[in-house]
Order: C-alpha cells, then sequence, then structure tokens
C-alpha cells in the first residue's frame, strides 16, 4: 500500500527502476506508524510482479504477486527479530547472504527486505557490510527504519536513504480525517502520535484515546482532593500501567512547558489545554521534575520485569501526587482523610 505522503518516494523509485538506475541498496526511514513497513514490502512485491500497472503497483494477480502474499517467494528474503523486541542476529544475515549468491528464480529482481534494520547487532550489522558495497546485479537490499541513529554509520552510507515525514505533508491530516469520527482532533492526534499517522488512527480505534482522557481525569480528581489515590491507581491499572505511564509521561511533560512558559501552543495534549492549564496553579514544579523522572524509570522496569508490581507503582505515583505534587491545601486534605 502507497499512503499519500508516500507518493513521492514512490515515482523517484519507479522513475530510476524505468531508467534502470535503482539503487541497489535502500534505507526507508519514518517515524512508528508511518506504514515505511508497508510501503517497502509494496516496493518489493512491485520488483517481483509481472503485469504492474503504469504507476508501477504490482497487480496483485500473477504467480510473484500471489506467492509474495503467501511468504512463500524464491526471491524474496524477509529478516526480522524472532520476536518483538529482540535483535537481529548474525546467523540470520549470514543466511540471508547465502541466498544472495544463488541465481533468481524467476530471473528477475531478487529483494532482501530488512525490517527494522536498526534491530540488528554489531555481527550482523557488520555482516551485511560486504555484501552492501559489492552486491551482485539486480539484487536490491531494502532496509526499513525508524530510528536511523541506531544504525551503523558505515551501514547508512552505504544505502540511499528515503525518508518518509508524514507530519510535514499537506495531505496527511486530510487523510487522517477522512478516517476518524468527526469529533476527533486529526491534528492533536497526529501530534500525539510522534508524527505517525497510522498510529494515530489506531489510538482512536483501540480506545487508546478514550483511556487517555480518563487518565487525565484521574489526575485532575487527585489534584483536586476528589478521587483517592488508591482508587485511582486500582483505576488505571484496568488500562494497562505501561499505557498509563505513557500518557502520565505526556501530562507531566505539557504541565512542565505550562508551568515554566504558560504558552499553551507549545504542548502536545492541545484539546485538553484548558483542562492542563487549571492544574499549573499551585503545582510544586520541582516535585513535578520528580514525578517526571519516576515515570521514566517505572516505565522501563515494566519493559524488564514480570509486572508483578504494577499497581505497586501506579500507587506510588497517585500518592506522590497528592502529597507533593497537588496544591498545599488538597495534600493537606488527603493526609488528613488518611
Amino acid at each position: 500500500m502507497i499512503y499519500p505522503w508516500q507518493e513521492g518516494v514512490w515515482r523517484r523509485l519507479m522513475a530510476a527502476r524505468s531508467l534502470e538506475r535503482l539503487p541497489h541498496a535502500l534505507l526507508l526511514c519514518g517515524p512508528s506508524g508511518s506504514g515505511t513497513g508497508d510501503f517497502a514490502e509494496t516496493f518489493a512485491t512491485a520488483l517481483l510482479c509481472t503485469e504492474p500497472n503504469a504507476g508501477g503497483l504490482p497487480c496483485g494477480r500473477c504467480r510473484p504477486c500471489r506467492l509474495v502474499r503467501a511468504g512463500t517467494h524464491p526471491d524474496l528474503t524477509n529478516v526480522a527479530p524472532e520476536k518483538e523486541g529482540a535483535a537481529i542476529k548474525v546467523d540470520q544475515i549470514r543466511a540471508l547472504n547465502d541466498k544472495i549468491g544463488l541465481h533468481s528464480y524467476f530471473g528477475g529482481f531478487k529483494v532482501l527486505l530488512i525490517d527494522p534494520a536498526e534491530a540488528m547487532n554489531i555481527n550482523a550489522a557488520n555482516s551485511l557490510l560486504k555484501n552492501l558495497e559489492e552486491p551482485p546485479s539486480k539484487t536490491v537490499f531494502v532496509l526499513v527504519c525508524t530510528q536511523p541513529g541506531r544504525l551503523m554509520a558505515t551501514i547508512r552510507s552505504r544505502c540511499q536513504r528515503f525518508t518518509f515525514q508524514p507530519a510535514e505533508d499537506p495531505t496527511t491530516i486530510d487523510w487522517l480525517r477522512m478516517g476518524l469520527p468527526a469529533d476527533q482532533n486529526a491534528e492533536v492526534l497526529l501530534a500525539l502520535a510522534e508524527g505517525g499517522p497510522l498510529r494515530a488512527k489506531e489510538f482512536v480505534e483501540s480506545g487508546r484515546n478514550e483511556i487517555r482522557e480518563q487518565v487525565l481525569e484521574g489526575l485532575v480528581g487527585l489534584s483536586r482532593g476528589t478521587a483517592s489515590p488508591l482508587a485511582t491507581a486500582e483505576q488505571w491499572l484496568g488500562f494497562g500501567a505501561a499505557e498509563v505511564l505513557g500518557w502520565l509521561t505526556k501530562f507531566t511533560t505539557d504541565l512542565s512547558v505550562l508551568a515554566m512558559s504558560g504558552e499553551q501552543r507549545l504542548i502536545v495534549n492541545q484539546d485538553f489545554a484548558e483542562r492542563l492549564q487549571a492544574l499549573v496553579k499551585g503545582l510544586n514544579l520541582r516535585k513535578l521534575f520528580s514525578v517526571y523522572q519516576n515515570l521514566l524509570e517505572f516505565s522501563q522496569y515494566l519493559k524488564n520485569s514480570s509486572g508483578l508490581r504494577e499497581l505497586e507503582l501506579l500507587e506510588e505515583i497517585a500518592i506522590k501526587w497528592v502529597q507533593e505534587v497537588s496544591p498545599p491545601e488538597v495534600s493537606i486534605r488527603e493526609r488528613t482523610a488518611s
């Protein structure tokens, strides 16, 4: 699939193909949720398709297209981590290298797709280098990357880089609005998704945007002294601790910006600007920074643990918010009530 913000890159690559000047190694970069992986798969399929349309898109009907769809095309090799979050290992790249020397089964292109490329460990990246330098004819490497800074400089220098920046493309907001309910703010969602339109759309479809509002309401209740820290933490737990910590981190960032600058236009949660501005009055900024640091530490902890302390972590954040960050009168009421 080619999204509107990808059409310019697609046309450039199809023009290069028609002139037989296609790069032997592509580095496709874009934020998470920008559809870079979808683009890579469509591009790989197009190179193998025997009946592409006038724009170069794969037909979806020929035998190569059907084989790609089934995951059995002999001239397409996909390399990915064996499990989510794991590294791409040197043995995986060596297996890929072994296929490079083989003749194309259909006599056309051979495509080697690595996604995400930044997942390669140092040995895997070094193993790939030689073939990037001297690839066989009609062999195309396609590296997909969301964090190009994590790739070895020697890998980046051997690829032609194409970057997708949906947030800067005027067609992105129109595309996003078409797929959202009328009450959703496409600009805010795109900012929350850090420039990834597909991720922004997923926020709404999965209910994560509703969770965002519920987490803020819990924070408002704590700040006003109308909500119990323990009850709030239990409600948050139902949303998933990692999800809640992520939204709390964004809210504390916005509150810090508002407290220091007073500029609502600088915050990410623009649709909640008035509610966040109301929370700033009386906040202990130094303690807010401390909570922010706790949120980062707890998020990292959850990534590396079995999650048995999720409720305890959320309770700690809620209690600290009431006792240290909220206006003094709220902290006093809470301590008196307890």
